[in-house]
């Protein structure tokens, strides 16, 4: 009969407690679905319904927009070399070069993930006194619209010649294993 009785108050113990952690669970819920429909409700008060809908093409719109490429400079340039990258950098950007292999590479991302290429990011990896000017080797990533909670792990390697403002694409090179998009939260 005292097992009986331990088992039974033990069994009705744990039962509360689930019953407990559901309940609280439920109500923190309501409470974050409260506050969404609560922040909805005070955007909306604020305009009409054709106001808001403009408001998301816009954001949609801005989202999508073509950025070109953005060059950053290798983390160790310094003092004179720094001038110089920033130079063929801004250069690169201005040109904006779009090499056929580069595109080519990266086609997978709207066709298999839906998600539209909206510019390119470059790392520039090393630069080298040429004969007629400057050549520079960079590493070039896709920018996605819409990026959060993804990541391109793909890239090309790219050479160019850099004299003065006038830019040229030398060559282009991919790794072999290809790559892919990580998505994370």
């Amino acid at each position: 009969m005292r097992k009986t009785i331990f088992v039974l108050l033990t069994v009705g113990f744990v039962c509360s407690i689930a019953a407990t952690a559901e309940a609280q669970r439920t109500r923190r819920k309501k409470t974050n679905e409260a506050l969404w429909r609560e922040e909805t409700r005070r955007v909306m008060n604020f305009m009409s319904v054709d106001d808001y809908d403009r408001a998301i093409a816009k954001m949609r719109l801005e989202a999508e927009k073509y950025t070109g490429t953005v060059v950053k400079l290798h983390p160790s340039a310094t003092g004179a070399r720094a001038r110089v990258q920033r130079q063929a950098a801004t250069a690169i950007e201005k040109s904006g070069i779009v090499p056929d292999a580069r595109v080519e590479r990266f086609r997978w991302i709207p066709e298999q993930q839906g998600t539209k290429i909206t510019g390119w990011s470059a790392q520039i990896l090393e630069t080298e006194r040429g004969p007629v000017g400057l050549l520079v080797k960079i590493r070039v990533t896709p920018l996605h619209a819409g990026n959060a909670g993804l990541r391109t792990t793909d890239y090309t390697i790219e050479t160019y010649l850099v004299a003065g403002q006038h830019v040229e694409h030398l060559t282009s090179d991919a790794p072999q294993n290809g790559g892919g998009i990580v998505t994370f939260n």
